[in-house]
This record gives C-alpha cells, sequence and structure tokens, in this order.
C-alpha cells in the first residue's frame, strides 16, 4: 500500500463500471463519548445503499436502505441516496450532511424520529492510498450542527473520521 497525491475532483463520486465501488463514510463521535455513530452511502454502478447509525445518549437506531440509481444520475458532487444527503461544499475541506425519517431503535420495533444537519470541516490534509485498483482516503474534521434521535437532542461540535473509497476492491 502506497500513499498518492489527489485531485479536487477525487472527492466527488466517480464513474464506476461494473465490479466497482464507491463509498463516502462519517464516523462520529462526540469528546463524552455519549453521542457517537455513523453517517453512509455506497454505490455500484446500479444501486445506492444509505445507512445511518447514530446513538444519543443510550438511544441507538440504525437505518439502511438500497435503492437503484436513476438513470439519469451523473457522478458530481453529490454523494446521496434518496434519504441521506452527503454534498460535498469545497473537495477536502467541507462536506453537508443530512437526514430526516423513522428509523428503527436498535433492540425494539419502535420507530424513532431521526433527523440530522450537519456540517464536516477537515482539520488535516487527506492521505490518499492506493490497494491494487482500490483507492482509499482518509481524513479527520470535525461535524457541527445538530442531531436528534426520538426525544433525545444533541447540538454542538463532534470528532469525525472520513472515508471515501472507490474502485475494484480486491482485498475484504
Amino acid at each position: 500500500m502506497r500513499s498518492f497525491s489527489i485531485l479536487p475532483e477525487d472527492d466527488h463520486r466517480h464513474s464506476l463500471q461494473p465490479g466497482e465501488r464507491e463509498v463516502f463514510y462519517f464516523q462520529l463521535t462526540s469528546p463524552d463519548g455519549a453521542v457517537f455513530g455513523f453517517l453512509r452511502t455506497s454505490f455500484d454502478h446500479e444501486r445506492v445503499t444509505e445507512g445511518v447509525t447514530l446513538s444519543i445518549d443510550g438511544l441507538a437506531c440504525e437505518y439502511q436502505c438500497e435503492t437503484q440509481l436513476a438513470r439519469n444520475a451523473r457522478p458530481g458532487a453529490d454523494a446521496s441516496g434518496p434519504t441521506l444527503t452527503l454534498t460535498c461544499l469545497k473537495p477536502w475541506n467541507n462536506w453537508r450532511c443530512r437526514f430526516s425519517g423513522v428509523v428503527p431503535e436498535i433492540g425494539t420495533q419502535n420507530g424513532l424520529q431521526v433527523d440530522v444537519e450537519l456540517s464536516f470541516a477537515a482539520v488535516n490534509t487527506p492521505t490518499h492510498y492506493l490497494v491494487g485498483d482500490y483507492h482509499r482516503v482518509q481524513q479527520d474534521g470535525l461535524l457541527n450542527g445538530r442531531l436528534r434521535v426520538g426525544a433525545e437532542t444533541w447540538e454542538g461540535e463532534l470528532v469525525c473520521y472520513r472515508d471515501h473509497s472507490w474502485g475494484r476492491r480486491s482485498v475484504d
């Protein structure tokens, strides 16, 4: 595995061939650990899978949905699914993350209203690794904004680890 330089457009979605994947991942936690989770979209040539897992003070939820991509869907600064919005505002610096929906509470049959309104700001330069034909970029940052899981609301700054990967993955 070697480190490589990257271009601003590498922080956008890529045109994928059959057998290739692209994943946008934001893992988050509050400094005290009371809030944690992740936001993720995963693309292949034909589909997008959204994932949201959040916990606020022990109230936890998990959402996953796979959807066919629209025929006219074009790669670009938008890495969104139909419900989870991930938008690149400035490559390798700023992203906006939004979600709103009813999500199953982990361990129960209950549905919880979940709302996410976060802005990502990078705190370091991204590191780009190439593993065969698979690109992986990792970056640290801060998320600022508001989260709601059921009756629990959190507002402020979260520590965030971001991963953006694309290509033909040869290892699991």
